[in-house]
């Protein structure tokens, strides 16, 4: 019987598909992650923009007072549930690199989106002033802030996660001590 080989498979091959593999998973997880932090950001800014006589006075006050910088608080909010969100249902590991690379593809990602809403404003919409947006409306402090609050989040959240970890961990071997498994 012949021996018939395809293509010969070394450690060099399954490396390169292992990088890219990684990489794939990167990429979607950028998108997803400028996705679920932009949307609510976005859909809160409006909110606040065309309801904001129903709103109680303090909210009002810090609305009007400084909108971009509430913008940029309220997007670092939407970073840090949707990397939550993100590290828990793809289980991304603890790397602090690799979810460098997440929030920062991430924010790249953003910042293509912002720049694709406020185009389509200008032209369809007819917005004179890109002040809706988060990132382009508070002008390049608030704009840099806000990515570079996206792109750190995701590294950032290792910190608080380890600590709920130890948390649940000592509240589950109280329990056991409690029904007396331990």
């Amino acid at each position: 019987m012949a021996n018939w080989i395809v293509f010969e498979t070394t450690d060099s091959v399954i490396e390169i598909l292992w990088d890219v593999a990684l990489a794939f998973f990167v990429v979607r997880l950028a998108a997803l992650y400028a996705a679920l932090t932009l949307l609510p950001a976005w859909s809160l800014m409006f909110l606040l923009h065309h309801l904001h006589h129903n709103l109680p006075p303090s909210i009002v006050s810090i609305w009007k007072g400084n909108p971009h910088l509430l913008a940029c608080v309220l997007t670092w909010l939407a970073a840090l549930a949707a990397a939550w969100f993100l590290v828990r249902k793809f289980e991304v590991p603890r790397v602090w690199p690799f979810r460098l690379a997440m929030g920062a593809s991430g924010a790249v990602v953003g910042m293509g989106m912002e720049a694709v809403v406020s185009g389509m404003g200008y032209e369809f919409l007819g917005w004179e002033r890109m002040e809706d947006l988060v990132v382009v409306g508070g002008g390049w402090k608030m704009g840099m802030g806000a990515v570079v609050g996206m792109a750190t989040m995701p590294v950032l959240a290792m910190g608080p996660e380890r600590w709920l970890e130890k948390r649940a961990a000592v509240l589950r071997h109280r329990q056991r001590e409690k029904m007396g498994e331990v």
